[in-house]
């Protein structure tokens, strides 16, 4: 049929159920109704479309705002296949009344849902007695700012065509748990900012996640406050290029499961607040994070107060340029950071390879460690394998904490007291930090500046 066709069946149509009393408006090739469903107590608006290929957005209904009126039940139906739904709603006076959701129909023609239900933040319900969506490429942004929501079925979606969720759930602040079991994500590419701000949420299970093609999760779970559990075991982690402020501000956040065995995640760039303000965090594993790309891990952990250790046992990043506050304000007296595999060594190569470099680089390469070394000012131990031993440590104006350690292979141990080292197996060897001449016994080099004291293994 043609459109003119198509309009003609539906004005056909919609002249009928007027002779039976019935409220109509037609659009382009829909109908919609009204009808007050007495039992449920709530009006009933119905876009009905039996026509494929058809487009409904909300807002270019004509005189829709007549229509949907307050304590109402928005029923998406019909016999056609819909090319596009598009509910997100900028009209607050629509968007109000809306309490209720009904998708039953046909809508694998569709291939973005991206903000399909935007804004509908006082709609209590969305249900899918019907849906397909086997051939959506995106769902970015499909339930942002769908704050009366406390729960949704999502059970009968197919993602396996899906490849970006990010903003998905953005500020549904009123989600108390999400069941995602039933999600394929081996095509997704971003679920950046996926569950930002889902200040309610206790719970989401992610086990039968799996992402080969994920490169972003940054703000994933970013003002969280309610979450306990972030459970990526099952993720594939390899082409993660970003991590941007993951877990910031998820003040409940207690465990956090990363993948413990399989390939290396090797190619992160920014670590930059990545799990600051996690004050109930006592662990973390990170040791499938080699990080050798990562350029900025600036409060990185900033304000886990609680945490006690740090597993970055083979992360060693070679492009850092900002690590401002990277652990500052973690206070627990008992951490432990697991650096073993770290060499800063790859950012003052300049330094240890070249005599002759110009101040500017200097300056540079300066800064970088500078904001290093204050990152670690609450940090109480440290652990490094002996031969890779790298110790940056601070002048009497950046001291560290009294009781500051660092531990190699369980024996030798540099006590960062006053800027002095020692060595556990030869006391003789005590020097201050000062003496030019500190590692003359040829275990340790070091280069001096302004502000840091750079140690380095001499073999």
């Amino acid at each position: 049929m043609t459109r003119a066709e198509i309009n003609a069946a539906v004005k056909l149509k919609a002249a009928k159920l007027k002779m039976i009393g019935t409220d109509v408006i037609v659009g382009d090739s829909i109908i919609v109704s009204k009808r007050t469903n007495i039992k449920d107590a709530i009006e009933e608006v119905t876009i009905q479309a039996d026509y494929d290929n058809t487009s409904i957005s909300l807002l270019d209904i004509p005189d829709i705002h007549k229509f949907i009126t307050a304590n109402c039940r928005l029923i998406i139906t019909g016999k056609g296949k819909i090319s596009q739904l598009t509910l997100n709603c900028d009209n607050d006076s629509i968007a109000t009344n809306i309490k209720e959701v009904v998708i039953d129909i046909d809508t694998s023609n569709i291939y973005d849902m991206s903000y399909m239900f935007y804004g509908l933040g006082f709609t209590k319900k969305i249900e899918f007695k019907r849906i397909d969506t086997s051939n959506a490429r995106h769902m970015i942004g499909m339930f942002s700012r769908c704050v009366g929501l406390s729960d949704l079925d999502l059970s009968k979606f197919n993602t396996s065509n899906v490849e970006s969720m990010a903003r998905m759930f953005d500020y549904c602040t009123g989600l108390f748990i999400l069941d995602l079991t039933s999600f394929d994500t081996r095509k997704v590419k971003s679920m950046r900012k996926m569950f930002l701000d889902c200040i309610e949420l206790t719970a989401t299970d992610l086990r039968n996640f799996n992402t080969p093609m994920l490169t972003d999760i940054s703000q994933m779970f970013s003002g969280c406050s309610n979450l306990e559990v972030i459970n990526l075991s099952n993720f594939d982690l390899t082409n993660i290029t970003d991590m941007t402020e993951f877990a910031c501000d998820c003040f409940k956040l207690k465990q956090v499961y990363f993948p413990k065995n399989g390939a290396m995640c090797t190619k992160v760039k920014s670590l930059t607040e990545a799990f600051k303000s996690c004050c109930n965090l006592v662990e973390i594993n990170l040791e499938t994070l080699v990080g050798t790309e990562v350029e900025s891990m600036d409060y990185a952990f900033n304000g886990c107060d609680h945490i006690e250790h740090i597993n970055l046992k083979n992360f060693n990043p070679r492009e850092l340029k900002d690590a401002t506050n990277a652990f500052s304000s973690s206070h627990s007296d008992r951490l432990v950071i697991d650096l073993r595999s770290f060499n800063p060594r790859e950012i003052i190569k300049e330094f240890i390879d070249y005599e002759d470099e110009s101040e500017q680089e200097e300056n540079t390469v300066e800064s970088t460690l500078e904001s290093f070394v204050n990152s670690f000012r609450w940090l109480k131990l440290f652990v490094f394998e002996s031969r890779q031993l790298v110790l940056i440590l601070h002048n009497n104006e950046y001291s560290c904490n009294s009781t500051g350690k660092v531990v190699v292979d369980g024996e030798q141990y540099i006590d960062m007291t006053d800027t002095l080292l020692k060595l556990k197996e030869d006391k003789d060897k005590l020097r201050t930090a000062d003496d030019e001449h500190l590692c003359q016994a040829g275990l340790l080099r070091f280069v001096k500046y302004d502000k840091l004291t750079v140690l380095y293994p001499a073999v």
